[in-house]
């Protein structure tokens, strides 16, 4: 039988504490941070669908069939 389960923002954070990649997280939220800072200072807004779009055809075009190949081209390249 098919059981809910509920998680809780203290468990996922547990579990990145866990994970050991604390320091990993925290830098990705700080470029964001970062980012998206300066883009609004510059006046620039990407609506969610124009980036889907864009993130679409990046994986088509570079044949990236899965969210693992993705994150597999994105290490190798970004």
């Amino acid at each position: 039988m098919s059981q809910s389960i509920t998680i809780t923002a203290e468990d996922i954070l547990n579990q990145v504490k866990l994970s050991l990649k604390t320091s990993e997280l925290t830098e990705g939220i700080i470029t964001r941070k970062i980012i998206m800072d300066a883009a609004q200072e510059a006046g620039i807004k990407v609506e969610t669908e124009e980036l889907q779009k864009a993130a679409d055809t990046m994986r088509f075009v570079n044949k990236l069939h899965s969210a693992q190949e993705t994150f597999a081209w994105l290490e190798k390249h970004c």
